[in-house]
């Protein structure tokens, strides 16, 4: 791939004639999630990495990680055409949902049985907290805020018990001590139709850093900066290793940083960065919480 990925970068020519040479030779190529990340590189517009990943999304020996090139294509007009160009339930993100949205079209058949599997796994992970910013518009435009949360029953039996029409917008998210890897494989398999023998260790977790609040971003760029590891700096908030952060904790230890970025208004912006840490938030961030910065600081 190496070689191939050379031999591309040297010769002049179009995204259009690059993507054809890949085609040529797709079906002698299996490729794991960061090799086709890396493909993705040789392409600047949005539409060139859409065709790519078309291409070689059949060619995929881990499925599970497919989230490390996701992020490479998630404009909202990239994965709508992704979805087209695949299938909404071929192209759903079965093992890392975290920070998807998704609009579903409750008349196509496809994207309400995809509407009823996240609703489905809200309920196995948990349901209270998982989906974000619900809205329903039925099929005379009037607008469902659904301030109780999205139906129980659109997500039981078999494809729920869905309205005919409307649309459903709605997002994802998950803290890692509440997944329920098992569902999400045996949703893979059962509508994506992947055979996956990887458990959740196996799984290389990541993020995207679209919709990161800026002073999210702002901290990682300082670890990055100053630190080796971020999940070593983990080890040094936590000094009693007692496998959480306190808020109380984070203040005292980010107080005595020497860290310009958060002079102007540092408590109320550091209050901020602890809350988006803080997933289920119940005052204290993990470890397995804290990895999310490992993950932004990965991509």
């Amino acid at each position: 791939l190496r070689k191939l990925l050379a031999t591309i970068c040297s010769r002049p020519g179009s995204q259009v004639m690059r993507l054809e040479a890949l085609r040529t030779v797709s079906d002698k190529l299996f490729l794991n999630s960061m090799q086709l990340r890396e493909l993705l590189g040789l392409f600047a517009e949005g539409s060139a990495r859409v065709e790519c990943i078309v291409t070689f999304f059949g060619r995929l020996v881990d499925i599970h990680n497919s989230k490390v090139f996701r992020v490479r294509a998630e404009e909202a007009a990239d994965v709508d055409l992704l979805r087209e160009r695949l299938g909404i339930l071929e192209y759903f993100p079965y093992c890392q949902p975290e920070q998807a949205s998704f609009a579903f079209d409750f008349r196509v058949f496809d994207q309400r049985i995809a509407a009823s599997l996240l609703r489905k796994l809200a309920d196995a992970e948990d349901p209270q907290s998982n989906l974000m910013a619900a809205k329903f518009t039925n099929e005379d435009g009037v607008v469902d805020p659904l301030a109780l949360g999205i139906p129980k029953t659109w997500g039981e039996g078999d494809g729920g018990q869905l309205p005919p029409a409307g649309s459903l917008e709605v997002g994802y998210r998950c803290a890692p001590e509440s997944r329920n890897f098992r569902v999400r494989k045996e949703f893979l398999e059962k509508y994506g139709g992947w055979q996956v023998a990887a458990d959740d260790g196996e799984v290389t977790w990541w993020s995207s850093l679209a919709g990161v609040p800026e002073d999210v971003l702002a901290f990682v760029d300082y670890l990055t900066a100053t630190a080796s590891d971020p999940m070593k700096t983990f080890g040094q908030i936590d000094e009693a290793s007692s496998g959480a952060i306190s808020l109380q904790r984070f203040e005292e230890w980010f107080g005595a940083l020497d860290c310009g970025k958060f002079r102007h208004e540092q408590q109320k912006r550091v209050k901020e960065i602890y809350r988006y840490l803080d997933i289920h938030g119940d005052g204290k961030v993990t470890v397995k919480e804290w990895r999310g910065i490992a993950q932004n600081w990965q991509e």
